[in-house]
């Protein structure tokens, strides 16, 4: 319920019942998943529910799969575990049901192993990515992307290459941290984390041994967020991205403010300042 969304999931239960939302319900659905027509909501919402199934049964099968190579675990032990963490990776939730375990608890037993790490890391981004992003980019693709899923892309990356490195100029000589690890584990660790840090809440690195500024710097990516319609909080990835371009507008003395050759309505720029305002 949670990955699929609030309205989504109120928008099911309609249909379920055999319910035409109606258009007020069908405006706060266009809202809460972005930019959107109005037009076949009822596909729209099913295509949802389908992709949400999709992607956290496929993580489920990986991380089973994983799991059933640790001592000890039975197939079920594998099948819950992996079923458990998937959709709370999907739905950036950051629980897990590992224990503390001799590593400290959460992911940190599987810090080097790429299939877990990886699987987390992917699952994590595409619920924060949200629904529509993600129909946009599958095949066949019969236009180019909207502005919405270019900001939201571009945001993303640029959120995790900086958080990553980040997270390595912070940590590197940390001896609790990175540290004692070789120079591919603390690269796989820190993207982990950056990843982590901004929208879920798993860890393959003890978060109370890291420094001071490490944690200031996930604060703000934990506030920046995921994106509309993702699984995720903080003010969204739009938000801040609005914010940016209008920044720049105002020091360059521009009268409007563009991004990707697309002016920004006034009235979006005060929405987005407002809501940055008010969460902080």
């Amino acid at each position: 319920i949670g990955g699929l969304g609030y309205m989504v999931a109120s928008s099911l239960l309609l249909l379920i019942f055999r319910r035409e939302p109606t258009l007020h319900e069908r405006l706060m659905l266009k809202d809460s998943l972005g930019t959107l027509t109005l037009k076949e909501t009822s596909e729209l919402v099913w295509r949802a529910v389908r992709f949400t199934l999709a992607m956290e049964l496929t993580g489920a099968v990986i991380l089973t799969a994983r799991f059933l190579l640790e001592p000890g675990h039975t197939v079920f032990m594998a099948l819950w575990r992996g079923l458990f963490h998937s959709i709370s990776a999907f739905c950036n939730a950051g629980f897990d049901i590992l224990g503390p375990g001799e590593h400290g608890g959460s992911l940190s037993g599987f810090r080097d192993d790429p299939v877990v790490n990886f699987t987390v890391m992917a699952l994590i981004v595409i619920g924060g990515l949200g629904f529509i992003v993600c129909q946009e980019m599958m095949p066949p693709r019969r236009r180019r992307l909207s502005l919405h899923s270019r900001v939201v892309l571009t945001m993303t990356f640029l959120l995790i290459v900086l958080g990553t490195l980040s997270f390595l100029a912070t940590e590197w000589t940390n001896v609790h941290t990175l540290g004692p690890l070789s120079v591919p584990q603390k690269l796989l660790a820190s993207l982990f984390q950056a990843v982590t840090f901004r929208t879920a809440g798993f860890y393959t690195l003890d978060f109370g041994e890291m420094r001071s500024i490490t944690l200031l710097i996930g604060g703000i990516l934990m506030f920046i967020g995921a994106s509309p319609g993702g699984t995720g909080g903080g003010i969204k990835t739009t938000t801040f991205a609005v914010m940016l371009v209008a920044v720049k507008a105002a020091l360059r003395g521009d009268r409007d403010a563009e991004v990707f050759n697309r002016r920004l309505d006034a009235d979006l720029v005060y929405r987005a300042l407002t809501m940055i305002f008010v969460a902080f």
